[in-house]
């Protein structure tokens, strides 16, 4: 059977044509020059080079690629994407199937998969959002805390030399669009030992945690990261979110809210509400 033309089923995406994209277009800059008004001075340059890419994205004026099928000698062009992280719902999308069949086709083996999230209070919240690096170690602390207790589970039923494995996605927005950076990690509900150097790791499952387990681990991932945060002098109610160095960021409602400078249903901080 002869394969089926590109041509013949390729259709021009046409966001020109969204609500999304009419409404950005019609009031990007006036968005633009009423955020530089605000006390703080304005978007994140990458917010607005995510914003103005998108209006360019899968348009034909702004770049294309002219193709000719060696099948059937047709021609057509394709617009170039913005290959956005962010905003794009057509690039954001893309990625979001590549990854995802990336993961089950090639990286999570066939094994029990347990998910484990990380909510922070709302005074850390805008820090980890602006500051990679103590997002990092946030996420190391967590992964610290659930590998050893897997490691501790593992080793009272006799298994010795114990590894686990996880993938961590940061999501960095709640249900209402605010600013609300947690993280969602994927922890194989297991630990892995090998015989042998040369021989193949072998799986073993771990019941579940029960619910005392579950505040021990979350009482602990709660000490260890205040004890960081006393390291690294960053104790949330102490810290203005950017440094002197830096010029101040507009805070937009999705990210006062990460402040708690807009009604939350979040109370005080307790450790119990850091984990769920």
């Amino acid at each position: 059977m002869a394969r089926l033309c590109a041509l013949a089923t390729y259709e021009r995406r046409q966001p020109e044509d969204s609500v999304l994209y009419r409404t950005l277009d019609a009031h990007l800059e006036t968005f633009l020059a009423r955020s530089c008004g605000e006390e703080g001075g304005g978007l994140p340059s990458f917010v607005t080079r995510e914003l103005r890419a998108y209006l360019r994205c899968g348009r034909l004026e702004h770049g294309c690629v002219h193709v000719r099928c060696e099948q059937c000698e047709g021609e057509m062009v394709v617009a170039f994407s913005c290959k956005g992280r962010g905003f794009c719902p057509s690039c954001g999308g893309r990625r979001m199937s590549e990854l995802a069949a990336q993961l089950v086709d090639r990286v999570i083996p066939d094994v029990p998969v347990r998910q484990w999230v990380l909510s922070v209070p709302w005074s850390l919240r805008y820090q980890l959002a602006f500051d990679a690096a103590l997002c990092t170690e946030v996420l190391a602390v967590f992964m610290r805390v659930v590998f050893g207790w897997l490691k501790s589970t593992a080793k009272n039923q006799g298994i010795r030399d114990a590894q686990g494995g996880a993938i961590t996605v940061v999501q960095r927005f709640g249900s209402s669009l605010n600013l609300n950076l947690h993280l969602h990690s994927l922890v194989l509900d297991g630990v892995y030992t090998r015989p042998r150097p040369e021989a193949v790791p072998v799986f073993h499952p771990l019941p579940a945690p029960t619910d005392d387990e579950v505040a021990k681990i979350l009482e602990r991932v709660h000490e260890q990261i205040q004890r960081l945060l006393r390291r690294r002098g960053r104790l949330p109610e102490e810290i203005e979110p950017c440094s002197p160095r830096r010029r101040p960021l507009a805070l937009p409602p999705p990210a006062a809210a990460s402040r708690g400078s807009s009604p939350s249903r979040h109370g005080p901080c307790r450790p119990e509400e850091h984990v769920l």
